[in-house]
């Protein structure tokens, strides 16, 4: 088995846009996007790890079953900052990842600790900083942001913990669309 992990430091700081864990596949040799052949899929995204098809990819989050119910597509999308460990094995032509031809791309996630532990996250984007579209006169409104945070710690010292976390965007843009439409006469 040939695998890539990417521990919590690299997660957490690694620049990713929309902030989505998929593209954390990119870092892995010899993965690429895939197909979805029009389907509904996790931001679009599937992959192909290592030649093989991205519908053979498999999901799994802290080792549980985490496909979509019709392309192999992550079902669940924890936020960024609740994975510990982001790890793509290839070559698992194993019993313990069971139908798996392709990747696996397993997600661990966070737990509490006896310490109570938190983060508060945000991040905006804003036409401000952009440049005209093409075949725009001016600049279009462009307003992006996304914020959340994690809390985790003790229910029972050393027994027993919780974590949680919550992640939201606001997504505001117009686009522009060149279009012929007939007329009365037509």
């Amino acid at each position: 088995v040939i695998s890539t992990t990417i521990d919590n430091a690299k997660v957490v700081e690694l620049p990713l846009n929309g902030r989505n864990f998929n593209n954390l596949v990119r870092l892995t040799p010899g993965a690429t996007r895939g197909s979805n052949g029009g389907g509904p899929t996790l931001n679009a995204q599937t992959w192909a790890v290592t030649g093989s098809r991205s519908d053979n990819s498999n999901y799994t989050l802290d080792g549980t079953f985490n496909n979509g119910s019709f392309f192999k597509t992550a079902a669940i999308a924890p936020s960024i900052d609740a994975i510990q460990e982001f790890k793509v094995q290839s070559n698992t032509m194993s019993a313990e990842f069971g139908f798996t031809a392709g990747g696996v791309i397993n997600i661990v996630t966070k737990s509490g600790t006896n310490q109570y532990h938190g983060s508060l996250v945000y991040f905006a984007r804003n036409d401000a900083f952009d440049a005209r579209r093409a075949y725009t006169a001016s600049r279009e409104p462009f307003r992006y942001h996304q914020y959340g945070g994690t809390l985790g710690g003790p229910i029972l010292k050393n027994r027993l913990f919780n974590f949680f976390t919550f992640e939201k965007w606001d997504n505001r843009q117009p686009y522009t669309r060149v279009m012929t439409l007939p007329t009365d006469l037509e």
